[in-house]
């Protein structure tokens, strides 16, 4: 009795591999596999994940036509070519598996949970089988012959002659296209032996030669993996970049650029953009007080400030000569300086009669080194383009008159005696002035003022001091009344008799 397959679980070797499972209490001695060739192909059209029961270890014919009555999701010749990542490849049909995580989703079918591989299998250990079978690629088996040759055993059997037992397959050799032997069962391969695929970007992945498993390499330096190879970085992932007068875009992986895009005539492609000019390339002007030259392609300026000192005037750095925007004098010549302060253009000169006052043309205030009393203590003289006066004090002990500073010889304002004489200090104090003579009136001159005597006879004389600063006084002597009075740098000194 041949019967019908319940359910298809993965079995994990190096990665999973698809097994058929046979119903509880089928008798089928051999378990062996076909496949069907059709049209489709998945993702990975390398990769082979298949299997079904089929009638004899040879090859299928080719016009195996797939069960029509199966649940199928799609054609297929491996499971790769499956659109679910759990969907098996049978009889060139698509076919889901019953997924799992607890032995009760598989108690319906009579099957336990392979809780690695995530489906329903019909054994894990003996323990899952009948008393006398044996658990091999999660697949229950009657126990084996015994043999010397294959000639001992049955169709689609072959001789383990190291077991000397009869079995499914010894070697990958015994099983059809596309299946590997594990365990001495016959097994879809999880690839196509020798073919490459991409791990990830930059892990390669080759197929074992059993077809069971990978062998894994890194992509070397910037390289990336692409269709199952390393391929070289040329640019990066979707940037676009200038390729000439076009613009052309990066791929996905970075290992090539799109077809090019041209820009308009009027246009130069500048940091993979179309841009139109705005200047000549290699011109130089001034920006914001920055020397800016233009671009080599003329889409963009490039500034620059001057160094200490300078300022960016007609184009290039020069020395700064003047206040930026003001107008000023240089030796009488008015001149206007721009708006940099590196360039000053002369202004109308000034005619006789004028000066240059803050870059103007003005009337002269004087004549160029006239001197004059700014007050009584400073003296003024006309600056030398006559534009007005500066001032500096008198020298200590002198005062400023006529447009001179003069020595003071007396108290400024103030009236004093010489002898009998009455003069009066001027308002500087650098002359004086007889007022009267006291004696022409019988008087005499004390403290600056003629004054009456009374019933004495003054005798004495009159002296100049050195220094201003001698003081006087009074002795009485031999019924002298003497008297020594200093003033003004002048002393008056005598006796009064009674």
């Amino acid at each position: 009795m041949v019967c019908p397959f319940r359910n298809f679980s993965p079995f994990a070797v190096t990665l999973v591999a698809i097994l058929p499972v046979l119903a509880p209490g089928c008798s089928d001695p051999a378990p062996t596999a076909q496949l069907s060739k059709a049209g489709g192909t998945g993702s990975d059209a390398d990769t082979l994940v298949a299997g079904s029961d089929i009638e004899d270890t040879q090859a299928p014919p080719e016009d195996t036509a797939p069960d029509s009555s199966a649940d199928t999701v799609g054609t297929c010749i491996v499971s790769a070519d499956c659109p679910g990542e759990k969907d098996l490849c049978i009889s060139g049909a698509c076919q889901p598996q019953t997924m799992c995580t607890s032995d009760k989703q598989c108690q319906a079918s009579g099957l336990v949970c392979d809780s690695t591989g995530g489906t329903c299998v019909q054994c894990l250990s003996v323990d899952d089988c009948k008393p006398g079978e044996q658990c091999k690629a999660h697949k229950c088996l009657l126990p084996a012959k015994t043999c010397a040759s294959t000639k001992d055993c049955d169709l689609g059997m072959v001789c383990d002659k190291g077991a000397k037992q009869c079995v499914e397959c010894a070697t990958s050799g015994d099983c059809s296209k596309g299946l590997a032997c594990v365990e001495t069962v016959c097994v879809p391969m999880l690839c196509k032996p020798g073919t490459t695929s991409c791990l990830d970007e930059k892990v390669v992945r080759t197929c074992t030669s059993d077809g069971m498993g990978y062998e894994q390499a890194d992509c070397p330096g910037s390289s990336v993996c692409v269709a199952g190879d390393c391929a070289v970085t040329v640019c990066e992932p979707g940037k676009p970049v200038c390729v000439g007068a076009a613009v052309a875009t990066c791929n996905e992986t970075g290992t090539a650029l799109g077809e090019p895009v041209n820009c308009d005539d009027t246009q130069v492609c500048e940091n993979g953009q179309c841009l139109t000019p705005v200047c000549k390339p290699g011109a130089v002007e001034c920006q914001n007080g920055q020397l800016a030259t233009c671009g080599d392609n003329g889409t963009s300026w490039t500034q620059i400030a001057c160094e200490n000192g300078k300022v960016c005037s007609g184009g290039q750095c020069v020395a700064k000569v003047c206040q930026p925007g003001l107008a000023f004098c240089d030796g009488g010549q008015p001149k206007q300086c721009d708006a940099a302060g590196g360039n000053a253009t002369p202004l109308t000169a000034c005619t006789s009669g004028q000066v240059c006052l803050g870059g103007q043309c003005v009337a002269t205030a004087c004549k160029a080194g006239q001197t004059v009393c700014a007050d009584a203590t400073s003296l003024a003289t006309c600056k030398t383009d006559g534009s007005g006066y500066s001032s500096a004090p008198c020298p200590s002990g002198s005062s400023c008159e006529a447009g001179a500073c003069k020595s003071q010889v007396c108290q400024a304002n103030l009236a004093f005696c010489q002898g009998s004489i009455k003069s009066v200090c001027n308002a500087t104090g650098t002359a004086s002035t007889t007022a009267e003579d006291c004696s022409k009136s019988g008087k005499i001159c004390s403290a600056g003022a003629c004054l009456a005597q009374q019933g004495y006879k003054a005798s004495g004389g009159f002296a100049g001091l050195g220094t201003p600063s001698g003081a006087g006084y009074r002795v009485k002597n031999a019924r002298w009344l003497l008297e020594r009075i200093c003033s003004q740098g002048f002393c008056i000194q005598g006796g009064i008799r009674p």
